[in-house]
């Protein structure tokens, strides 16, 4: 058993909570101190040059290690870069939407298209003008005669009277047995002849 993890049994720490302290906690490396120490029979200048060598290759170490970790936030960066192009786009396409119908409501709902909504779909569909120019076409094209409105057929039709019952047809028998008898008057009309008799 290990010192940390009998000092966390005594204070009421988990066994892991000690391991995880102490991983954490920041140790020289092997040898480290032993390179640090002035050798014996050691000048001073090379005691000193030996130590700026050491402190050039933590240098460098620490370079190459930002290095690496500035190239692996560029990938992450990428990916990053990618979702909000991706972003950008998908909201490119629903400003761009929803002018699309802003300008079809404006051009369908001008009292110019009342007459001419084939011709208004066409130049919608069929052009990027904006709604005043195709407002502007439309007030120069004649109204569409080829089909009138439905309500417009309804009113130029005539009234038609249909004859009214009399009360003096006697009311249609709608029993089975009727239904069974006008079925068999039916069925002998397309019997052939032979077989009647």
């Amino acid at each position: 058993m290990s010192k940390m993890s009998r000092f966390a049994g005594l204070f009421g720490f988990s066994a892991s909570a000690a391991a995880t302290a102490a991983a954490s906690t920041p140790r020289a490396e092997d040898g480290d101190d032993d390179e640090r120490k002035r050798k014996e029979g050691e000048s001073d200048e090379d005691y000193e040059a030996r130590m700026k060598a050491l402190d050039e290759d933590k240098d460098k170490q620490t370079a190459a290690a930002e290095d690496e970790d500035d190239a692996d936030k560029e990938k992450d960066g990428g990916k990053d870069a990618a979702a909000a192009i991706t972003a950008a786009r998908l909201a490119g396409v629903a400003e761009g939407t929803k002018l699309e119908r802003a300008r079809w409501d404006a051009v369908l709902s001008a009292p110019e298209a009342v007459g001419r909504g084939a011709a208004a779909c066409t130049l919608l569909a069929d052009n990027d003008f904006d709604a005043a120019t195709i407002t502007k076409t439309l007030a120069t094209l004649p109204k569409e005669s080829g089909r009138a409105s439905l309500a417009s057929r309804i009113a130029a039709e005539p009234a038609v009277d249909l004859p009214k019952p009399s009360s003096a047809q006697p009311p249609a028998d709608n029993s089975p047995a009727a239904f069974a008898a006008k079925a068999a008057a039916a069925a002998d009309k397309f019997r052939p002849k032979a077989a009647k008799a």
